[in-house]
């Protein structure tokens, strides 16, 4: 059996397209765990329904912890030998699980993977990302080398993936930030050693423009490079082979908060963009070594010094 864990909150708009893809899957011997995490819309009575319906459906009402804690709980009581992620304003495409539970058992894998389709809520655009066209078995030094190097083969999402369940044993998300799955994927992938791409786009991400990738800086910015940082520390200890690339993901993860901060024009967040300033100082060395190119350096070093100048005359004005 899978278990498809759904962290719910407050997306009364989405919910229902979400669970009715999960509910119309080829592969029938699912458990779906719909997690309501504090939500204050519709949601709870949605995904009360839903469970009243159909009895493959299991819910869980709890205090807003954010999505880690709600993936978490979904963990807790999951029962199936696999385990799935599906977003709450995403979907998937009908025949998903049952491509990905095959890859797994045919080829004798704990992970298997599937490519996404990318659709941008303000325009209805679609494109396609991590897609092959035939399956692929990756290592875990290749699988890690492409989520370093943020290349086109496997990333650190939660969601467009299948777990065997005995993988996440000792293994949660972190609670109370973002970007968590950075620090988690590369642990599971090393835990798995290999797996598999089955290469078509199974998976519908919904880019919404209050998504947490599109909002401006903000006190949780600083938790992408933070989840870098522990993804990185964990690469080095079990593949010290993939340094270099280790250095090149940090470089790509601070450019983020960076670039944000530098955006970033609200006094309120001053002491946020303090914390990005002293540590892409701190990562500086890694940064300039992680780079690919003297281009890249420079587009570092100018956005730094920008941001230290600002709040050199900030600090003036105070």
């Amino acid at each position: 059996m899978i278990s498809v864990i759904v962290p719910v909150y407050n997306v009364e708009r989405y919910l229902r397209r979400c669970v009715d893809s999960i509910l119309a899957q080829t592969c029938r011997d699912l458990e779906i765990i719909l997690v309501d995490d504090g939500s204050t819309d519709g949601c709870p009575s949605i995904c009360d329904g839903y469970a009243a319906a159909d009895s493959r459906v299991k819910v869980i009402h709890k205090a807003n912890g954010g999505l880690s804690d709600a993936r978490n709980a979904g963990l807790e009581i999951a029962s199936g030998e696999w385990v799935g992620f599906v977003d709450s304003d995403d979907f998937i495409m009908p025949e998903m699980y049952e491509t990905l539970l095959r890859a797994c058992v045919e080829h004798g894998v704990s992970i298997a993977m599937c490519g996404r389709r990318l659709v941008d809520e303000a325009d209805t655009t679609l494109r396609y990302e991590y897609c092959f066209s035939e399956p692929v078995m990756l290592s875990a030094e290749e699988a890690l080398r492409s989520l370093l190097m943020t290349e086109e083969a496997c990333d650190s999402a939660a969601w467009d993936k299948l777990y065997r369940r005995d993988l996440f044993e000792g293994v949660r998300y972190p609670v109370g930030v973002h970007y968590e799955d950075q620090a988690v994927t590369p642990r599971l992938l090393c835990r798995a050693g290999e797996m598999m791409h089955v290469g078509r786009p199974l998976y519908v991400y919904l880019k919404r423009a209050d998504s947490i990738t599109a909002l401006a800086f903000n006190p949780h910015s600083m938790d992408e490079i933070r989840q870098a940082e522990a993804a990185v520390a964990y690469v080095k200890e079990h593949c010290p082979e993939l340094e270099k690339e280790a250095s090149y993901f940090i470089y790509y993860k601070m450019g983020f908060p960076l670039c944000k901060a530098v955006q970033c024009g609200d006094r309120a967040l001053k002491p946020y963009m303090t914390e990005v300033l002293n540590d892409s100082r701190r990562c500086m060395a890694q940064v300039m070594g992680g780079a690919l190119t003297v281009k890249h350096k420079l587009w570092y070093l100018k956005n730094y010094a920008v941001l230290k100048l600002r709040l050199w005359r900030w600090g003036m004005d105070d």
